[in-house]
């Protein structure tokens, strides 16, 4: 027999945009009611606003949506979301403890999960070290304000992480698209890229990465809530914390920027208008290594050295 939703409880408003925006919509929703003692129900997602290969009801399971309460009725009130109200406890507060509710991460590892398979081609998987990079693409360009961060500037963050993280760590773009339209991400030392994959398996490892460097995007920031709740590492450009910041709040999120020598080195370089060292690979194998920060040397005649391409500074910062 289920259990009736109470007369005086809450439950997440159907919404019809994207994954993360209805995940984090019923994180937000869940934790103001636990915050404020209302009871809280589940209404089951309905529709998505991105084509997927699986529907709502769906990815209401894969994140465990059944775990939050019992089935809301149609008289039960409905929230689209809280961010606002959470945010605004948040300032109130100290600011330093996650304001989103720590069981939500339980209910989404108790769900049914797709295999890992980004993550199971080494024989020595315990001992090797993954790091996604949520690229946001396909809804967002370059007209996007806040949204959108360049393949350049993504790519010395991901440096700025790979120079915290063990040798050898192997890096996944998680993105839409061709490959040919990630410039200099194509140069990063042990990239894979993880284009157009289906949204549960993305999502997924991202939310199972040993590491992760996220976006601006409430995909990124819901994963980076169930990384963080499993000891791994969150990376971010300041840009990627712009939307709804406060849901970091008690994460420990590493600026990629900072301490970045290869970034300093880009912003002076888009300053003077003069090319900038690339992060490189040599042409003479294909195992890639992890680049160090260290400026390339350059012949006298200024081109780099053999194996080694640059990438113009304007695409860089």
């Amino acid at each position: 027999m289920s259990i009736a939703c109470p007369a005086n409880a809450i439950t997440n408003a159907p919404r019809t945009d994207g994954f993360g925006a209805q995940y984090a919509a019923l994180i937000s929703v869940y934790s103001w009611s636990k915050l404020h003692g209302v009871p809280f129900c589940v209404t089951t997602w309905q529709r998505h606003e991105h084509r997927t290969q699986s529907n709502s009801s769906a990815l209401f399971a894969f994140v465990g949506g059944h775990f939050y309460g019992p089935p809301a009725s149609a008289d039960t009130t409905r929230a689209v979301e809280k961010h606002m109200q959470l945010a605004i406890m948040l300032k109130r507060g100290n600011g330093t403890v996650s304001i989103w509710n720590p069981v939500v991460r339980q209910w989404y590892w108790h769900a049914t999960k797709p295999r890992l398979s980004w993550f199971t081609s080494h024989p020595e998987r315990e001992q090797r070290h993954d790091l996604v990079v949520h690229v946001r693409r396909g809804d967002v360009g370059a007209h996007s304000q806040g949204r959108f961060l360049n393949n350049g500037l993504t790519a010395v963050c991901v440096m700025g992480a790979l120079a915290q993280l063990p040798k050898g760590t192997q890096v996944h773009v998680s993105s839409q698209g061709r490959i040919e339209d990630f410039g200099a991400l194509k140069r990063v030392p042990n990239v894979h890229f993880r284009l157009n994959e289906p949204l549960m398996e993305t999502f997924h490892h991202m939310a199972s990465a040993s590491s992760l460097v996220i976006a601006a995007s409430t995909l990124s920031a819901t994963a980076a809530f169930l990384v963080a709740g499993r000891g791994g590492r969150v990376f971010a450009h300041p840009q990627a914390l712009t939307m709804i910041g406060y849901a970091y709040a008690g994460m420990e999120v590493t600026d990629c920027t900072e301490g970045n020598p290869f970034y300093a080195r880009a912003i002076a370089a888009r300053r003077q208008g003069r090319a900038t060292p690339a992060l490189s690979r040599s042409s003479k194998t294909t195992t890639q290594t992890r680049a160090s920060f260290k400026p390339h040397a350059k012949s006298s005649s200024g081109a780099g050295r053999p194996g080694v391409s640059s990438v113009p500074a304007t695409e860089l910062v």
